[in-house]
């Protein structure tokens, strides 16, 4: 996974296209991030470049990065809880948007036939992204929100994948429970 990355494979500064011109070989695995808070490129681009990897061959990996539902940075304050609010509000129609736009593009994804391992969250335990400012609860109950949200307008072409950092206990202390996730994983930096 490298963040902004141009998710064309081909382009010169793609790290896929940097491993085959090292090694002369694809990995099995590669992964492109749809950032939705930079938006350094189009959906179409990120859709297409997972295409790509899959029609040659590799198992494709989307992560999402949502933008902050209360409008600021990634790494700025957030009151989570609105999202939940049975009444509209402006952080849960922000966050809902953005889960309509990442559905629409796995529905893309689904009606080409491909399957995708798919992270909604980078890093669910990293304090310093706003989706984990408030804790484990609130990390678990996201994660589960864009697992139901997807489940239910029938995305079966995801194989759902939780993701932490190193941190000890942060797998355990964050996770969504078994019937949310098929993957589990940690950043290696």
């Amino acid at each position: 996974w490298v963040h902004n990355e141009n998710p064309d494979m081909d382009d010169q500064g793609n790290w896929l296209r940097k491993i085959y011109d090292h090694t002369g070989k694809l990995p099995r695995y590669g992964c492109i991030t749809y950032d939705f808070d930079d938006d350094p490129f189009t959906d179409q681009q990120w859709n297409e470049g997972v295409r790509k990897m899959w029609k040659r061959g590799m198992i494709a990996g989307v992560y999402n990065f949502f933008a902050n539902p209360c409008g600021g940075k990634w790494s700025d304050t957030v009151t989570i809880d609105p999202i939940f609010d049975s009444s509209e509000n402006p952080v849960k129609s922000n966050f809902y948007r953005q889960m309509d736009r990442m559905a629409m593009n796995m529905k893309w994804l689904k009606e080409r036939g491909i399957t995708v391992v798919y992270t909604p969250f980078v890093e669910l335990d990293d304090r310093n992204k706003w989706h984990a400012r408030e804790g484990s609860p609130n990390a678990i109950r996201l994660y589960r929100l864009v697992h139901d949200y997807f489940t239910a307008q029938g995305l079966s072409n995801i194989i759902w994948a939780y993701h932490t950092t190193q941190r000890s206990g942060a797998l355990e202390k964050y996770y969504p429970g078994d019937e949310y996730v098929d993957i589990i994983g940690k950043s290696a930096y």
